[in-house]
This record gives C-alpha cells, sequence and structure tokens, in this order.
C-alpha cells in the first residue's frame, strides 16, 4: 500500500500540473480571441467611421477599376443625382452617368498611369433623366493591395458655381453692352503713364480713331490734345489726380479727319494703399456743338456790343479818320479780334488801297500788304475783293485758303487764323473797306457775318454823316469868310434878289451913298 502511493503521487502531480498548464494555454487563447475580437470591432467602428466620413463629403466619390465599373460610391453622389446603390455599383461609369463634353477616356494605370490628379469640366446627365448638371471631375490612380489599378473620381457639382457664372458673365455682358451705347468715350488708364488699358468703341466714332491706337501706345492722348491746349491739360491733370479723387478738364482733341472736337472730360482717381494715384477712369463727353454754340452766342454778343459803341462813337467823334480809328479799336477789345483796319480804295492806276486806321496786334504788317482792288492777285484777298464787288468776303482759314496765299506767312506768324472784308458803301459803290482778323477758326459764321455787315452798313453811314457835317463846316467857314470880306471891301457892294429888291449892303456903300442899311432894304 504503501509503494502505490508513492507511485501514484508523481502521477498525478503530473497530470494537475498539465491541466494547469492547459488552463493557462486555454486562458491565454480566450485572451487573445477577445483581444482580436476588440480589434476586430475597432477595425469595423474605424471603417464605418471613416464610411461615414466618405459618405459625408460634399461631393461625389467613385472608386473606379480599370475599365471604368463603379467599385465604391459615397452617399453624396447617390444623393445628388438621385440613384440607388445597386444602380450605380459593379456598372461601367458610361452607364451610370453620360457626359457632355470631352469623351470618357483614361490612360493606362500601370507604371505610367495617371501621376497627378486630372480635372475636367462636363454637363452631367443620368440615364432616363434630362436634367443637365455641370460638375467638375477629378481622377486620381490610387494604389491597391493586389497591385490592381484603382482610379478616385471626385464629381464636385458646379451648378451653384456655375450659376454665379453665368450671373456674372450675363452682368458683364449687359455692362459691356451698356457702355458701348453710352454717347461717350468710356476709358481706364493708367495714371503714371496715361497709357489707356480700356477704351469703349465710341471712340472711334468720336474721334475716327481705332481702340487699338488708343491702347498701343502711352503717347495717344498727349499728343491728339490740340497744340494750344496740350501742356495746360496734361499739366492740370497731373497736379488734380494728386489732391482731388475727382475733377473735370475741358479741351480740344483733334480728330482723325483732322477735325477738332472739344472734349469735356470726367475723370476719378483710383488710388493704391499708400494713397498714391494708380489708375484713372473717366468719361469724355462730346462737346462740340455745345461750345461751337456757346462761341456763337458770345461772338454775337460782341459783335452787338461793338455795334452799340460803334453808333455812340459816331456820335461822338470831331472827324471820320477818329471815328474809323475809333471804330478799329472796339472791333478789337469789345469784339475781342485779333486786328482790325480800315482802307479806303484810292482811284490811282492800280487802284490800290490806302489803310488810314487800325488798332491791334498788327506789328508792321499792313507794310507787307501791298493790297489793291483790282482783278490781280494783290485783289484776290478779302480786302480787294470786298472793295472790288461791295460783297462780304471772308477767308475761314488763312492756312488752307489759296485766294490768301500772297499773305499767308505774314498772317500765320502774327497769328491770324481767319479773315473778313467788310465793304464800306456809298451810293451803291464801295469807297473802302473794314477788314477784322480772328484767332479762331470757327469766327465768322452767317449770323456773326450777318451782324459785322451791319456794323458795316453804320461805319459807312457814319463816315457819310462825319463827311457831310465836314462839308456844312466848309460852307460854312467859306461863308463867313466871304461875310468877312464883302464886309471889310472898301467898294460898296449890293445884292439883291431876281426882281431887283435890295438884300443886302456893305459899310462901304453906307459910307459913299450916305443910306443906312436899314433905310434901303426892299427898295429896288
Amino acid at each position: 500500500g504503501a509503494s502505490g502511493r508513492s507511485v501514484a503521487g508523481p502521477y498525478q502531480t503530473r497530470r494537475k500540473s498539465q491541466k494547469l498548464k492547459t488552463l493557462e494555454q486555454g486562458r491565454a487563447g480566450m485572451k487573445q480571441l477577445r483581444q482580436f475580437l476588440s480589434q476586430l470591432t475597432g477595425y469595423r467602428q474605424l471603417k464605418e467611421y471613416s464610411q461615414e466620413i466618405v459618405d459625408n463629403v460634399p461631393a461625389g466619390l467613385l472608386v473606379l477599376s480599370s475599365d471604368l465599373r463603379v467599385l465604391t460610391v459615397n452617399r453624396s453622389f447617390l444623393q445628388s443625382f438621385g440613384l440607388q446603390p445597386d444602380q450605380v455599383i459593379g456598372r461601367r461609369l458610361d452607364e451610370v452617368v453620360k457626359a457632355e463634353g470631352p469623351p470618357y477616356h483614361v490612360p493606362s494605370l500601370g507604371s505610367s498611369g495617371i501621376t497627378t490628379p486630372q480635372s475636367v469640366l462636363l454637363d452631367l446627365t443620368v440615364p432616363g433623366q434630362t436634367e443637365k448638371r455641370p460638375a467638375r471631375i477629378t481622377l486620381t490612380s490610387i494604389g491597391h493591395a493586389k497591385g490592381e489599378g484603382r482610379l478616385l473620381m471626385v464629381v464636385e457639382d458646379q451648378s451653384e458655381s456655375e450659376r454665379l457664372r453665368s450671373a456674372a458673365e450675363s452682368s458683364e455682358r449687359r455692362l459691356r453692352d451698356l457702355i458701348q451705347t453710352v454717347d461717350a468715350i468710356v476709358w481706364e488708364a493708367d495714371a503714371a503713364s496715361f497709357q489707356f488699358t480700356f477704351v469703349s468703341q465710341q471712340a472711334e466714332r468720336i474721334l475716327g480713331y481705332r481702340v487699338a491706337d488708343w491702347v498701343a501706345s502711352a503717347d495717344f492722348w498727349p499728343s491728339h490734345i490740340y497744340p494750344s491746349d496740350r501742356e495746360r491739360v496734361v499739366a492740370a491733370c497731373r497736379t488734380n489726380m494728386i489732391s482731388l479723387d475727382v475733377f473735370e478738364l475741358e479741351y480740344r482733341m483733334v480728330a482723325a479727319d483732322e477735325k477738332v472736337i472739344w472734349l469735356r472730360d470726367k475723370v476719378r482717381v483710383l488710388r493704391d494703399g499708400a494713397g498714391n494715384p494708380q489708375q484713372l477712369r473717366g468719361v469724355m463727353f462730346d462737346v462740340t456743338e455745345e461750345r461751337r454754340t456757346e462761341d456763337e452766342l458770345r461772338r454775337v454778343n460782341r459783335a452787338l456790343k461793338a455795334l452799340t459803341q460803334c453808333n455812340q462813337a459816331m456820335a461822338q467823334a470831331p472827324d471820320e479818320l477818329t471815328f474809323l480809328g475809333e471804330v478799329c479799336r472796339i472791333a478789337v477789345e469789345v469784339g475781342e479780334y485779333c486786328f482790325a483796319w480800315v482802307g479806303f480804295a484810292e482811284q490811282d492806276e492800280t487802284k490800290s488801297i490806302r489803310p488810314v486806321a487800325k488798332a491791334g496786334h498788327e506789328d508792321g504788317y499792313l507794310q507787307t500788304l501791298q493790297l489793291t482792288w483790282g482783278e490781280g492777285e494783290s485783289g484776290s484777298g478779302p480786302a480787294g475783293r470786298a472793295t472790288r464787288t461791295g460783297q462780304v468776303a471772308v477767308v475761314r482759314d488763312v492756312q488752307k485758303d489759296p485766294t490768301f496765299a500772297p499773305w499767308r506767312d505774314e498772317a500765320i506768324k502774327r497769328g491770324y487764323v481767319s479773315v473778313v472784308g467788310l465793304p464800306l458803301m456809298a451810293d451803291e459803290k464801295a469807297f473802302g473797306v473794314l477788314t477784322i482778323y480772328s484767332a479762331e477758326s470757327s469766327a465768322f459764321d452767317a449770323e456773326e457775318v450777318s451782324l459785322l455787315s451791319d456794323l458795316a452798313r453804320h461805319v459807312s453811314a457814319g463816315v457819310g454823316l462825319l463827311r457831310s457835317r465836314a462839308d456844312r463846316q466848309r460852307t460854312e467857314e467859306e461863308r463867313a469868310r466871304l461875310s468877312s470880306a464883302v464886309e471889310q471891301a472898301t467898294e460898296a457892294i449890293v445884292v439883291t434878289d431876281t426882281q431887283g429888291s435890295i438884300l443886302y449892303v456893305n459899310p462901304a456903300f453906307e459910307h459913299v451913298t450916305g443910306y443906312q442899311r436899314g433905310e434901303i432894304a426892299g427898295l429896288t
């Protein structure tokens, strides 16, 4: 019995040890199982969480196989196009959506596949639906554990962006159309160089230059300003844009057909962060007709004032030369003309015109004229023609009128631009001429010439009146001299009427006969 217990004890001990070992292994296995199940649960949670993120991305996400079959799709894509998963997964992409734009084409997905994202804008439709969805499609190559090529396709709905873009384009188009229909030149230019960056099409209609000419050179604007306005206008623009945000300029530009166009230029200054002028924007209005009307009204008013003052001068002048000098002065100072002179038609062999009065900027001009009122070249000017024909003669541009060629250079030196010759008439014949010079090419229009013609008629009448006054004065002076001679004569003198009745006897008669003048008056 004792030996049996000794044999059984070690055996039982070993079995107990094996059971304990097996139990520990079981516990370790269970622990590993629990850890695995925990990891599996975490993986599933992570997968679900990742899928939730993918589904809530505000863009459609599709994973495509190399033959463009859809492997996975997110909820955003399905909701956006109103599809179910079974209508998408496993199908070719062109069975899911149709595209208007470039055809479906995907490069090889091997080692030379899509290495960088490729993007394109397309209009997408779902088969069976008519609504078009503007979308941006981006394809990116992604790796896979089995080495198979995969594509990640991102579909971004551009409906709102397209709506905004279309609205912006429509607004811009309306603005362009509005700008082009404005009866003015809308422009934009660099503040430093005056280089135009935009000019509306009205520029071609108003000034005749192509828009391309305006924007081609920074020198375009200053070089086409009327020469006498250029320095003033450019300096005013540079000065004003430093201190003013809005200012206005009025000046002349020379059009492509060489006509002079008056512009009213309203300018706005755009500044940089430091407050320095950066850009100029403005609108040029053609005010040529407005200025012409104003100029005509001003010239008419001047002519009326000159006419009034000439009438006053006629009443106050002691003689015709003083009167004619005053007429010339009034024409220059009141009429605002450059120069005026009066000449008399001589009845000599050469039919010369003799200047007798002048006023204004002459600078020796009359000495260079050698004018006549004959038919030759020296009589072709406005003074000669007016004297010869008795009609008003106008030269509107001394540089272009061929009849003025003999005197052109001297006139240009003195700034004369246009000339009018006004005949001074008596007994339907010109006895002289009033010649007036202007620095304006637009001077002497029909209404102004009409008023100046009235002035010439008043001057003619004034000369006639002053000559009659002078004749009467001479007659009276001669009568006084004759009366004095008769009174002082030593011989008896008797004046009778046609009937022989005594009208007058001189003192010598009274002395010789002893009769007084009152005693014999009326006797025969």
